[in-house]
């Protein structure tokens, strides 16, 4: 995977889906509403983003991306140049996918 958030991403979904799984094997059955959700539970949906909003969140600056150093940011989008916070985040953005 191209970028840590999306890792992370993936991490936390599996996690999700994990513990849905557990809890409530029929959510697995389910399929997503027009919105894009699904109910784990009665009192909880998750709301999957959409390219759109998933490229919004990556392209906001953060604790992380502001306290990530050239290299580290060289290495994730694999350039021989070493881009700056907005290009490095513009990178993290274009990497969304549904």
């Amino acid at each position: 995977m191209k970028s840590w958030r999306t890792f992370c991403a993936c991490i936390m979904l599996a996690a999700v889906m994990l513990t849905a799984a557990c809890s409530a094997p029929a959510v697995l059955t389910q399929t997503l509403d027009e919105r894009g959700s699904v109910a784990i539970t009665p009192a909880v949906r998750v709301v999957f983003a959409t390219i759109d909003e998933g490229r919004r969140y990556a392209r906001m600056k953060d604790d992380y991306s502001q306290r990530t150093d050239a290299l580290e940011r060289q290495l994730k989008v694999r350039t021989a140049r070493a881009p700056n916070e907005a290009q490095y985040l513009e990178e993290l953005a274009l990497d969304v996918r549904a």
